[in-house]
């Protein structure tokens, strides 16, 4: 993939690789092949424990928030042509997705109007490359505070679960925890390599570097 191939990968590689080595679980960017974990399977024959996910989860974040490192407010809200990838966009993608997967999903339940609105849900189409415009007046900070809380909510929400294997009804059909979160990690390292090479571009201001 584009990420896989940029000269972020290998860090990316390089982190999926050892949450998968720590935690024993299959993981998408290391394998480089797509894996959908689904029903009760056992993961790396053993079954995967939730407070295992749960640190596989936190480990990833704070991993790829490490290497995207310090972003000015011009960085963060740089946004080449409209509707196009940015980085606080992308920010509000990756909390608003996790909050489909952990709150609808596992929970069952709705979230409010008012959250979808923080996260410019309805302004992204990731499927079309669409994009959120981003806050301009939000630092990185200010992203981060956002992304925290959805997180807080996430652990609360996992902390409850008994099994890992449990199966959720998803939007294609049956779909385990383990299979979920294993999910938002490779979409948060995804999206992660693409803020960085955003990050990177700004900082040519446009100009390709000799």
């Amino acid at each position: 993939c584009s990420v896989c191939s940029s000269p972020f990968g290998p860090i990316l590689r390089l982190c999926a690789a050892r949450l998968s080595m720590r935690w024993g679980l299959p993981c998408i960017l290391a394998s480089k092949r797509p894996i959908l974990l689904q029903g009760n399977m056992n993961v790396s024959g053993e079954k995967a424990t939730v407070d295992g996910l749960i640190s596989m989860l936190q480990e990833g974040t704070r991993l790829w928030r490490a290497e995207l490192g310090g972003c000015s407010a011009g960085a963060v809200a740089w946004q080449p042509f409209r509707h196009g990838h940015n980085i606080g966009g992308l920010l509000l993608h990756v909390g608003e997705v996790e909050g489909y997967w952990i709150e609808e999903v596992v929970a069952g339940r709705q979230r409010v109007a008012t959250e979808l609105r923080l996260l410019r849900a309805a302004d992204t189409d990731s499927s079309r490359g669409r994009w959120a415009s981003p806050y301009e007046d939000w630092s990185l900070a200010r992203y981060y505070e956002v992304l925290d809380q959805v997180r807080d909510r996430t652990l609360a929400t996992l902390s409850e679960q008994e099994s890992a294997g449990k199966v959720f009804q998803g939007p294609d059909g049956p779909v385990a925890l383990h299979s979920i979160v294993t999910r938002l990690i490779s979409h948060e390292s995804y999206h992660a390599g693409q803020m960085m090479l955003h990050k990177l571009h700004h900082g040519w201001n446009g100009i390709e570097p000799a």
